[in-house]
């Protein structure tokens, strides 16, 4: 961590980032981009590889269980937060849906998880007395009605995320 952050400073310090000081330069800060890279071009890199690691997980979206959408949850922020953090190298009007249409996702899929989990905690839960048990069933039967309705919207949403072009 130490190391990175060194490197990390030296390399805004330098400003190498505003301009590329060799073009034939390999792309590599990070696992990333090159340190002589301009910013577009690490970000480029960066989200071409978040974008591609979310479209491979989409391709399974319907198999996916409580595990998996947990991790594809987990991708697409990772993926809105540099496509956020990036989005002032860009037009407005062209990073717009992008992020927007991931943002959705990511809600639902929340949404999802936060059922998954409610589900494992009452699962945990010594259930003992009838009153306790009829409670944990409404609960229950709460989680998973909105999960289903979420279950159906995440179609939706990753069919409306899956037609934005990348806007970098």
């Amino acid at each position: 961590y130490t190391e990175m952050m060194l490197r990390f400073g030296a390399w805004l310090s330098e400003e190498p980032w505003l301009s590329q000081r060799d073009p034939a330069a390999p792309i590599e800060l990070f696992g990333t981009g090159s340190a002589d890279a301009p910013i577009q071009e690490f970000a480029k890199v960066l989200l071409d590889k978040r974008h591609r690691q979310l479209i491979k997980h989409g391709k399974k979206l319907a198999d996916f269980n409580p595990e998996e959408l947990h991790a594809l949850r987990i991708a697409a922020k990772k993926q809105r937060y540099a496509a956020e953090f990036f989005a002032g190298l860009y037009s407005p009007r062209e990073t717009k849906d992008y992020v927007q249409s991931l943002s959705v996702l990511q809600n639902i899929l929340g949404a999802i998880n936060d059922g998954a989990t409610a589900r494992r905690l009452l699962d945990e839960i010594a259930i003992g007395e009838d009153g306790i048990r009829e409670a944990a069933g409404v609960v229950l039967g709460w989680s998973a009605s909105l999960a289903q309705r979420q279950r159906l919207e995440l179609d939706r949403a990753w069919a409306r995320f899956d037609k934005n072009k990348p806007f970098w």
